[in-house]
């Protein structure tokens, strides 16, 4: 080629990067026309790499161009003379074979935020209002619908449900009766509406007729569309990223509507073109599509005030001790005794200051089981959530249990709460933390937060290993020289004495989650491989959830054991997976 390998590192980085040159700070560079997988891999990558993305992104590729006999020279040239196609290019070489299977990295480490890396537009048309409403519950996307203020509904078409179908007469008849005569009527009214506004109140002299008009117009159809049904077809646009697509595909696969099943396909269809591998898991769940039928179930127990077929449903044990009958999310998991020490003493860090580590629950809902059961059923049935809450404050401690117990005891090991736990309320909690620790609890993005300046006020910790490796009176020497020189700085610049504080240093911040979310956060920040210090603050919140919800609190999988090494289950584990793909695919002639 006559081009050196920088210059050749150069004109890649330059196709793909806005800015190849580094600055010593705030080096900040837009990624572009890279495949989908790729950009998500890439975070995961470079976030376990000193390097920055740029070099991750050219060692990556270097290896893979190596595995096929290949130079980075000649996929420039390559580059050069196909001009478009760079993302095929890349993708042919970087998350088909090449890099050890570069593409299966985000699945392999199990972290879902990887995948949030990767974000997709989709158009999706000619879907009921009923199927939309579900899909645009999502809080992580963004949508842009067809507006029936705007827009006339006149010559869209209808959903007909296969089932419906199906079942012949005379449900085939109702089903189209209905639309038919409610739609008929709607086409009509826009016009009648719109000419009885312009008639009743005329265009002011001096005011622009057409918009006038277009008002008078917009007015007509607000009315008006009180006469379309769910199964009018409708059109939106929807970003998001390959976490949420996945979510959103695997709660549809679940559905009992045939309709929300086949999208859910299509969705996963046109949404493979884009990140394949980052919807793998992406499918039909067996306890999402059992949940329904089970809430149906005690819902119509409430309303008959008949319980005792909930009453056999399995339990968690009372006393300390953990049950057999409790569910577990893996072989890993620890289900601990409701009553814990207070002092403690398993503690992997030691306070040193004015304050201890606490988390101090400021509000909470009242009657939260009694909300929890209530709102987990209020979409299964026709009543009111004062009339399901009233039907619940009937039932005796056991039935609660029951009604629980049925809800939840199919839940496999990442299944996540049902959503309708949401809408019982909110816990709204008070921390003193270390720093670090709020780096990796302030990551839970569905919960408000708030946090106070860092300061040195409130001393910081000592992880108990320095105390056992005798180095804790080193450990604290720089602690607070540090923190010295942050108050001096703090003297005159109080908010950039922030740069120089500790991780360490205890940070008062104030979380507000609802008990599904404080369910996913318990469960996952206290596993053994977590950090210590948001595993105590895990573990904490766990225990103000029992508190309040004991019923409820029994069935989450909250490690409150010490671990000693805790992430060492967890590495084996995933040796053992790149072991077993890899072994897999040399069986399958692919190169490693």
């Amino acid at each position: 080629m006559g081009v050196s390998m920088d210059l050749a590192e150069r004109a890649l980085l330059e196709r793909f990067f806005s800015r190849v040159e580094p600055r010593e700070h705030g080096d900040i560079y837009v990624v572009r026309a890279l495949p989908q997988e790729l950009r998500a891999t890439l975070n995961g990558l470079y976030s376990r790499s000193r390097h920055s993305m740029r070099r991750t992104f050219l060692d990556r590729l270097r290896q893979g161009l190596e595995s096929q006999g290949r130079t980075i020279e000649d996929f420039v040239a390559e580059l050069e003379t196909k001009g478009e196609g760079a993302e095929d290019l890349l993708a042919g070489v970087l998350v088909e074979k090449a890099g050890k299977f570069l593409r299966t990295y985000a699945i392999d480490h199990g972290h879902n935020s990887l995948r949030e890396g990767a974000v997709v537009q989709l158009a999706v048309e000619n879907v009921s209002q009923l199927f939309t409403r579900f899909v645009q519950r999502e809080r992580r996307a963004s949508f842009e619908e067809s507006s029936t203020r705007y827009i006339s509904f006149a010559r869209e078409g209808h959903w007909r449900d296969p089932d419906v179908v199906a079942a012949g007469e005379p449900w085939t008849t109702l089903y189209d009766e209905a639309i038919d005569q409610s739609f008929a009527f709607y086409q009509e009214s826009i016009t009648s509406l719109r000419d009885h506004l312009l008639t009743t109140r005329p265009c002011p002299e001096g005011q622009d007729s057409k918009a006038w008009e277009r008002a008078a117009r917009a007015e007509a159809f607000d009315a008006a569309r009180y006469l379309l049904t769910p199964a009018i077809h409708t059109k939106w646009g929807m970003i998001a990223d390959a976490r949420t697509i996945a979510d959103t595909i695997t709660n549809l696969a679940s559905h009992e509507l045939a309709e929300f099943r086949t999208l859910g396909e299509r969705l996963r269809e046109e949404a493979e073109r884009e990140f394949p591998t980052l919807l793998a898991h992406a499918r039909r769940n067996d306890y999402l599509s059992s949940t329904p039928e089970t809430l149906r179930a005690l819902a119509e127990s409430l309303a008959t005030g008949n319980v005792a077929e909930v009453r056999n449903g399995k339990k968690p044990a009372i006393d300390g001790a953990a049950s057999t009958d409790a569910p577990h999310a893996d072989e890993n998991d620890c289900v601990p005794p409701h009553t814990v020490p207070s002092d403690r003493a398993g503690s992997n860090v030691r306070p040193t200051g004015p304050a201890d580590i606490h988390v101090r629950l400021l509000s909470s809902p009242d009657e939260l089981e009694i909300r929890l059961l209530a709102s987990l059923v209020f979409e299964h049935t026709d009543s009111s959530a004062t009339e399901l809450m009233a039907s619940i404050r009937e039932l005796d401690g056991d039935a609660r249990e029951a009604l629980f117990a049925r809800a939840l005891e199919h839940r496999g090991p990442r299944d996540a709460m049902p959503e309708g736990f949401e809408g019982a309320g909110l816990f709204d909690f008070e921390a003193l933390v270390d720093f670090g620790a709020y780096r990796d609890i302030g990551r839970h993005r569905k919960g408000f937060q708030q946090q106070q300046t860092l300061t040195t006020n409130h001393g910081y910790v000592v992880p108990k290993l320095f105390e056992e490796a005798d180095l804790a009176d080193r450990y604290r020497s720089v602690l607070e020289h540090a923190g010295d020189c942050a108050r001096r700085i703090g003297e005159r610049f109080p908010l950039a004495a922030q740069y120089v504080i500790p991780f360490a240093y205890l940070q008062r911040v104030r979380l507000q989650f609802d008990a599904r979310q404080m369910a996913y956060f318990c469960e996952l920040r206290s596993a053994p491989e977590g950090h210590f210090s948001y595993r105590d603050v895990a573990i904490r919140m766990a225990e103000a959830l029992e508190a309040k919800a004991p019923r409820y609190a029994r069935w989450l999988r909250v490690c409150k054991e010490h671990v000693f090494l805790g992430r060492i289950t967890a590495e084996t584990e995933r040796d053992a997976r790149r072991a077993s793909r890899e072994a897999r695919a040399e069986s399958q002639g692919y190169e490693l």
